[in-house]
């Protein structure tokens, strides 16, 4: 059998998991009764368009008006039932993640992990050192480095067997064999980052009204 290996041309910086409008996520917003945001609430915060930091600016806002936050589902149902494949808290954790990452700013995957140990979302019992988010998320990252996506069925069959070659901005090469697992997850875990795309292009960052309440769907992506 041929080893096949995952190319990431460094360039700039080599996506991970490719954003793609089937990885948007859907949170809800409301206030403290329960009630949808006021339609001059939409309107404010729809109508901040910064030069940077847009999208961070409109949850920001969001949270100044008096409304929370909470996430409600996935845009796609591929995507989701591919995350709950890897593991059924998956698409709950990565929600969070994602949320946090325009709330914090925080894109690191160690931060990250520190962050979800501390703050621990799904009150997971972590009184015995269990690893529980940093081996869900890492176990992510390997299966988007070895094929999966958010917009086709991931059955779990591999069609890389060989392991990652990232081709850097130099012209160096750097080589993770599978053979050598533990150190390909790693790397993944030391440089990948969390980053969001052009909401333009994949659909997100606006406040919407449906069936009486509101939402906002936010996207996502990993670099190394």
């Amino acid at each position: 059998m041929k080893n096949c290996y995952s190319i990431k041309i460094k360039e700039n910086t080599p996506h991970l998991f490719n954003a793609n409008v089937t990885a948007n996520i859907i949170y809800k917003i409301s206030n403290q009764n329960g009630n949808a945001m006021s339609a001059a609430d939409i309107a404010t915060v729809n109508s901040l368009n910064p030069k940077s930091k847009k999208y961070i600016k409109r949850i920001e806002e969001i949270q100044n008006l008096g409304y929370s936050i909470n996430f409600d589902s996935y845009q796609d149902n591929t995507f989701k039932l591919n995350l709950q494949l890897i593991d059924s808290d998956l698409p709950k954790i990565l929600a969070h993640i994602v949320l946090d990452k325009y709330i914090s700013q925080i894109t690191k995957i160690p931060d990250i992990i520190n962050k979800l140990n501390t703050s621990n979302p799904l009150n997971y019992d972590l009184s015995l050192g269990h690893n529980f988010y940093e081996y869900r998320l890492i176990n992510f990252l390997v299966e988007a480095a070895l094929g999966m996506t958010s917009k086709t069925v991931w059955t779990g069959k591999y069609a890389v067997i060989g392991g990652l070659i990232i081709v850097k901005s130099n012209a160096d090469i750097v080589c993770y064999h599978l053979v050598d697992f533990n150190k390909f997850k790693e790397y993944l875990k030391n440089t990948c980052k969390l980053d969001n795309p052009s909401g333009s292009k994949m659909g997100y960052g606006e406040v919407y009204e449906e069936n009486n309440e509101t939402y906002i769907k936010l996207n996502f992506q990993f670099k190394t």
